[in-house]
């Protein structure tokens, strides 16, 4: 019986990848560097003025009553990290691992949802600028101008609600500045191969508005090379854009109202079939080769494709004695995945998946404005979404009845259709 293994994504060793990054501001400095070796995360990363806002107001991370561990930007700019499966490994205690067909598990200490199911929901919540991505097809999306990620340990749902029974994953991405500025980055994998970009710059459009305008681009090459296609698998393909209007209608009147689209795709196998094996599967032999094709994609290969758009609205009044939050949030997003496993040349075992899902949520918060004898914060909130996945598998018998039959092939077919709404 042959054994199936999966080379795991991991982080990208980022001691081999050159950067150049590009800061516009009133001078310009250019700093060409190799990015050493990240380290893990160690407990004294969250000790000092570290401010957080996981639990809806801004405080130091000592004064949390949870475990908290903040990643900085400078932190993830070392580490090149793009994601969430990159950007764990530098968080003692959590486990993000991704299947061959993108089903995900993410744990904290141990505990969380570990089966990668999609129907099921995860019990650690992502909170990216206030908007909960409630479905964990969402927490693979690509990450770019963030300001930092903090990793709570501890349950959250009175703060964060649904999601959020054992912890909570806060992402805060850069706020439009006061003065024009510029700042990009190149990077290039010297493994594997493949370029990433990434540039943001804040434009003053009054002394009152301001736009913030961020982009990112990746196409980093996989380490499975595919000796039917000539394609190394998995090919990793991001695209980022995100908007950020911020305006002070009144001195006590913020609102902001963001855009953000993503495309995340991954083009090609990170399997391989090990052991003694036909040899229309490949030589057997774990050497980071394998033999499968599809006749579901013109390239012959396995595609897994997110598209996502979010829009955010923001209202933040102060009233004198209390910040009153309000917050808008629709969230849409389609899926395609094409996956061969039949591991072969033959179009004999494929599973085809179609998703669509919406979001709509809406928040409505009181709450102090901190350095009193006593905080509280009270409010009400809002979560719709529908989901809609069709899973079809495909499943053949190859070469029966045997050839030269003119019927090779095409005798015990059937497909299995799945549906949820």
């Amino acid at each position: 019986m042959a054994d199936i293994f999966r080379r795991g994504a991991g982080a990208l060793s980022v001691k081999n990848r050159f950067e150049l990054t590009l800061l516009l501001s009133a001078n310009l400095t250019i700093l060409a560097t190799a990015a050493a070796e990240a380290e893990p995360a160690t407990p004294d990363s969250t000790v000092g003025e570290v401010i957080v806002t996981a639990q809806k107001r801004v405080e130091k991370a000592q004064d949390v009553p949870a475990t908290v561990t903040v990643l900085d930007h400078e932190r993830l700019a070392q580490a090149s990290v793009v994601n969430l499966f990159q950007g764990v490994t530098l968080v003692p205690g959590v486990v993000f691992s991704r299947a061959p067909d993108d089903g995900i598990a993410l744990t904290f200490r141990g505990l969380g949802t570990a089966t990668r199911s999609a129907e099921l929901e995860q019990s650690i919540a992502l909170v990216e600028d206030g908007v909960p991505f409630a479905k964990g097809r969402l927490y693979s999306t690509a990450l770019f101008d963030v300001d930092r990620i903090e990793f709570v340990k501890g349950t959250e749902s009175t703060f964060e609600g649904k999601n959020s029974s054992l912890g909570v994953i806060n992402v805060v991405n850069n706020q439009p500045g006061d003065t024009l500025s510029f700042s990009g980055r190149v990077g290039y994998e010297m493994v594997n191969g493949g370029p990433e970009v990434d540039a943001a710059g804040d434009i003053p459009i009054t002394d009152k508005v301001s736009l913030r305008l961020a982009a990112h681009y990746g196409d980093l090459n996989g380490w499975v090379h595919d000796d039917v296609t000539g394609h190394d698998g998995p090919e990793l393909k991001d695209t980022g854009l995100r908007a950020i209007l911020r305006a002070d209608v009144t001195p006590r009147l913020r609102v902001t109202a963001t855009y953000q689209y993503m495309d995340d795709q991954q083009i090609g196998e990170s399997m391989q079939l090990v052991g003694d094996i036909p040899a229309i599967y490949g030589d057997g032999v774990f050497n980071d080769e394998n033999s499968a094709s599809t006749n579901y994609t013109s390239d012959h290969e396995v595609h897994h494709t997110t598209r996502t758009h979010v829009g955010d609205l923001k209202l933040d009044w102060d009233l004198g004695w209390a910040d009153l939050i309000s917050q808008t949030t629709f969230i849409h997003y389609n899926l395609g995945f094409v996956d061969d496993l039949d591991f072969s040349p033959d179009n004999t075992v494929n599973f085809l998946r179609d998703e669509r899902y919406d979001q709509i949520s809406q928040e409505l918060r009181l709450q102090s404005q901190g350095g009193g004898p006593i905080e509280y914060a009270a409010g009400v909130f809002f979560l719709g979404s529908r989901w809609h996945s069709l899973e079809n598998q495909e499943w053949a018998v190859p070469d029966f009845p045997p050839p030269p039959d003119p019927t090779s092939g095409q005798a015990l077919q059937w497909s299995l259709p799945q549906q949820f709404l």
